[in-house]
């Protein structure tokens, strides 16, 4: 025999295969095509594992669900919605696309409701409906992308997401679609929601768009206009509510429809032009729109008109919208009309007296809620229906003039539940009659004319003192209780009738007294009478007077570190709180903004590098120069001790932490404010001692100083 070579291996080439997050990968191999030995043995390459960043995988793509949010199975029992965060603590949340097997298809009604920590959502494929409110209140959701299968967006699902700047969506969408990150429906003739967190303060709805749809614009605060084109047709359900810096709108023609509340609380908004084209006013569209003083109709309106610049029906039988922002403490509400509808004067918290004519026959629910002033009422002899709510929260209605008869009243429908008007003091009074006993009201005409003399005086004279506006001053005597009634300051009615301030004691030292000798417990609830401030007449001007609070009623700082009374608290303290809280709407009509002089020679000093401009305010504090002014009474000697600067405390500033005296001579009183800075530190301001002296300086910072206020008013 002979020997034949061997044939040799015919070798191939074994593929690699790579590995992924879960399965093994192989390196490259060799084998005898003939023979089919392994020449080169392949090995095992382990798995990568996930590498998981923000909920994905950065390997495969791979989504990583949330853990902990909760789901609900949908009545199809096909698949499930995810309806709450449950024990979820991410706030970058991601929604899976099953749950238990089935396919995951909707985000419920509000299942991420007021969740403020979320900043991201991620939102899978098998998504198809995103319901009412789901997203509402998440402060921190800065953006949000809606997938191509997404086919249905309930109501505002992203409502007051105040930091939402883009709603994007997957341009395979076929439903819906993103213009500069605010959603529309596919077509864009629907403005489904502006991202409001934008903080735009224009904006202009493109001329595609017919329709903006309900919640569209709520709760952009930071827009001031906002230009509606002629081819919208409808303003939805609260479109602007609360757009709070918004002060004009024009509703162009081709609007017929603005919804209920579609710009409730738009409270800069002034004015209101509403085309012939509106056919339909939504309740409340409108209120509390807090300076809204007109709202203007085109003549050439068939449904609506507007008398005065307040909103009725075109044949003026029904009051729609009183403009609350006019603040008119008097409305003589027109002859003809039958209807006051439903929230017309609603928060016109100016009105004092509001007469209706005996042409009305229905007042409607909420008509004048919370009008908070609202004191006397003539109500017309033909009103035979109020509604329950009708004068609900007027805590101070006190009488109610009918021009009818006592039967005919008792035969009007009203419920009584939480209505004021059925505990106002009635008076009855047929039309016949030609004056009312008293001379409160009478007829000229057959028209009910209301005379002057019926408005409670702005304030009273004594001798060289006026008393103007209300503030807590005295303790409560023991035998008054406090009711759980409030009014809008927060002040609590007491048995007698006055209205009181509920104050945790915080004296400055221990051993104070009150000036019924009580002592002042720190930590114990006392109640202070709101009653009216006597003020001093400084100097008077033909028919103007200034005048200066004749006690120290509060303590305050000046400032936290600087005496620059333009920019101080107490300047900004005395024309914001004190000036809102102390005095009413019609009080404030008499007081005048005053030029204050804050000059160098103002503060005692040839020059004084601390001295501010000058400004212009309704209540200030005196300067130095105007404490040392014999004209006002007072020494021209800041070293004397002038008794006509010496001020009391009062108990309700005892109980609040004001220093005084505790001597026998100078009991009471305290040391109170100048506005003037001190020329050596900018840490400190003037002052007026117990005694009556004039302080060089007092730490800004003490809030244990008086204040004493100055104004000036019409007589």
């Amino acid at each position: 025999q002979t020997v034949i070579d061997a044939l040799g291996h015919t070798e191939v080439i074994d593929d690699a295969k790579a590995p992924t997050c879960t399965e093994t990968g192989l390196t490259a191999g060799k084998h005898c095509s003939v023979c089919n030995e392994v020449i080169v043995a392949q090995t095992v390459i382990d798995s990568l594992g996930h590498n998981v960043v923000g909920h994905y995988c950065t390997e495969c793509n791979e989504l990583f669900a949330s853990e902990g949010l909760e789901f609900t199975l949908n009545d199809d029992e096909l698949s499930y919605s995810v309806t709450g965060i449950g024990t979820c603590t991410d706030i970058d949340v991601a929604i899976p696309s099953t749950y238990e097997g089935l396919p995951v298809t909707a985000i419920g009604n509000s299942a991420f409701f007021f969740c403020t920590d979320i900043t991201n959502v991620l939102i899978p494929d098998s998504i198809t409906t995103i319901e009412n409110h789901a997203f509402s209140y998440c402060f921190s959701l800065v953006s949000i992308n809606v997938p191509y299968s997404v086919v249905n967006i309930e109501y505002v699902p992203f409502s007051a997401c105040t930091n939402l700047t883009a709603i994007i969506v997957d341009d395979d969408n076929a439903y819906y679609k993103s213009i500069d990150g605010n959603l529309y429906s596919e077509d864009g003739t629907v403005l489904m929601q502006y991202a409001v967190g934008k903080k735009d303060t224009a904006f202009v709805i493109p001329d595609s768009v017919t329709t903006v749809y309900d919640y569209a614009f709520k709760d952009c605060y930071h827009l001031s206009e906002i230009e509606v084109p002629d081819t919208v047709r409808s303003i939805g359900f609260s479109a602007f509510t609360n757009c709070t810096k918004l002060t004009s709108i024009t509703i162009p023609d081709g609007v017929t429809s603005i919804g209920y509340q579609a710009f409730y609380g738009c409270e800069s908004l002034v004015s209101v032009s509403i085309s012939s084209s509106v056919s339909n006013i939504g309740s409340e569209a409108f209120n509390m729109c807090k300076s809204l003083t007109n709202i203007n109709v085109d003549v050439n309106n068939e449904s609506y008109q507007s008398i005065e610049g307040n909103l009725y029906t075109v044949d003026g039988t029904r009051l729609i919208q009183y403009a609350i922002g006019k603040q008119d403490y008097t409305f003589n509400i027109p002859n003809g009309v039958l209807i006051i509808g439903e929230d017309a004067f609603n928060w016109c918290d100016a009105l004092m007296t509001v007469v209706i004519p005996d042409s009305v026959t229905t007042i409607e629910e909420n008509a004048f809620y919370n009008c908070a002033s609202l004191v006397t009422l003539v109500v017309g002899k033909d009103v035979t229906s109020i509604a329950t709510t009708a004068f609900e929260a007027c805590s101070n209605l006190m009488e109610v003039y009918y021009t009818g008869t006592e039967d005919e009243w008792n035969s009007i429908s009203i419920d009584t539940c939480n209505d004021p008007i059925t505990d106002a003091t009635r008076y009855y009074y047929s039309v016949s009659e030609p004056q009312v006993e008293g001379n409160f009201w009478h007829y000229v005409d057959d028209e009910i004319v209301i005379w002057p003399a019926y408005i409670a005086p702005l304030y009273t004279r004594d001798g060289n003192y006026i008393y103007f506006g209300e503030y807590p001053q005295t303790i409560k005597s023991d035998e008054v209780t406090i009711t759980s009634t409030q009014d809008s300051r927060g002040y609590y009615l007491g048995s007698d009738g006055n209205y009181y301030a509920a104050v945790t004691a915080t004296p400055y030292n221990s051993g104070y007294t009150f000036s019924n000798n009580a002592t002042v417990v720190s930590g114990t609830v006392y109640y202070f009478k709101v009653e009216p401030i006597r003020w001093r007449i400084l100097s008077t001007d033909g028919d103007t007077a200034l005048i200066l609070c004749d006690s120290i009623i509060a303590n305050h700082r000046y400032d936290d570190s600087y005496n620059n009374y333009a920019d101080s608290e107490i300047r900004q303290w005395l024309n914001e709180t004190f000036y809102e809280t102390a005095f009413t709407a019609l009080q404030q009509e008499i007081i005048i903004t005053t030029t204050v002089d804050n000059s160098a020679y103002s503060t005692g000093y040839s020059s004084n590098p601390y001295a501010c401009e000058d400004t212009e305010d309704k209540v200030f504090l005196l300067s130095y120069r105007e404490v040392t002014n014999s004209a006002y009474g007072f020494s021209s000697n800041y070293s004397i001790y002038d008794t006509a600067r010496r001020m009391q405390t009062s108990d309700y500033s005892r109980a609040t932490g004001v220093w005084m005296s505790t001597s026998s001579d100078y009991y009471g009183n305290g040391y109170w404010w100048l506005r003037s800075p001190n020329g050596d530190y900018n840490s400190d301001a003037r002052d007026v001692y117990y005694d009556g002296y004039v302080h060089i300086h007092c730490n800004v910072n003490y809030s244990n100083c008086g204040v004493v206020a100055a104004l000036q008013i019409r007589l």
